[in-house]
């Protein structure tokens, strides 16, 4: 029972016949199916020029320390838990992809990653939650158009036609769902409305004349006039009005 409970990991240097380093960056392909393991060895680092990986028939729920082998092409990991395909994203020139039979969800996370894949050619998702969702197959082919073959099927003219003409008119019914409405602004009276609106005039005509002094002294022409207009300006007298409301507000709260 003690031995059943050890975590197995999936370790490339058992693909190899000599356990070494110059083994190990010679080698383009590793087979560790069917092994029951639930994590990947960070000995992966060392194989550097790998190509394809079969992990299938594993209990994986993720795909983890492969950030180094971006030569990746192929990775055969069906039948396993996986809830994510985050681990693929150095795979930027991946062309198969096989992870059916897993625990995948969420449509639009999947499509997020999988459009990234500009090389992906084949691709199985079956078998796992996502394949569920509505109007799955036109959404796939529609952001991933990259795909030739989809859940073992070849991806047909037509439905590239339909998915043309379906699916942005879905995502923008569901982008519009998605919205969430405005904020409603609160009631206030006519005094607090004009406090508000003198405030942001005292900030406009302080950043106006903040903006005409530097002008004045990095020698730019016509700052002499625009000197008399901040001095005009009657952002003195807004910030009157301010402090009246303020201390009119205050006054309230103590009172009540």
């Amino acid at each position: 029972m003690a031995a059943n409970s050890i975590t197995t990991i999936l370790d490339p240097y058992e693909c190899i016949a000599k356990k070494n380093r110059k083994y190990a960056s010679e080698c383009t392909e590793v087979h560790l199916s069917n092994r029951g393991a639930e994590s990947i060895s960070d000995q992966f680092f060392h194989f550097g020029n790998v190509e394809v990986v079969w992990f299938q028939g594993n209990r994986l729920s993720r795909i983890e320390n492969l950030e180094s082998n971006f030569r990746i092409k192929e990775v055969y990991i069906q039948d396993n838990r996986l809830v994510s395909l985050a681990g693929l994203k150095s795979f930027k020139f991946l062309q198969v992809l096989l992870a059916s039979g897993n625990q995948l969800r969420n449509l639009d996370k999947q499509l997020a990653l999988l459009s990234r894949f500009a090389f992906l050619k084949k691709l199985d998702l079956f078998d796992n939650p996502v394949a569920e969702e509505p109007d799955y197959r036109l959404r796939l082919i529609y952001h991933v158009p990259q795909v030739q073959i989809l859940d073992q099927s070849s991806v047909k003219g037509p439905e590239r036609l339909r998915a043309d003409e379906v699916v942005p008119n879905m995502d923008s019914v569901t982008a519009t769902k998605n919205e969430k409405p405005a904020p409603k602004a609160p009631n206030s009276s006519l005094l607090e409305r004009e406090c508000l609106m003198a405030a942001r005039n005292i900030k406009e005509q302080r950043r106006l004349k903040d903006r005409m002094i530097w002008r004045f002294w990095t020698g730019s022409p016509g700052c002499a006039v625009d000197e008399r207009l901040a001095k005009t300006s009657p952002w003195k007298r807004d910030e009157q009005r301010l402090a009246c409301f303020l201390k009119k507000k205050k006054e309230e709260a103590l009172l009540g």
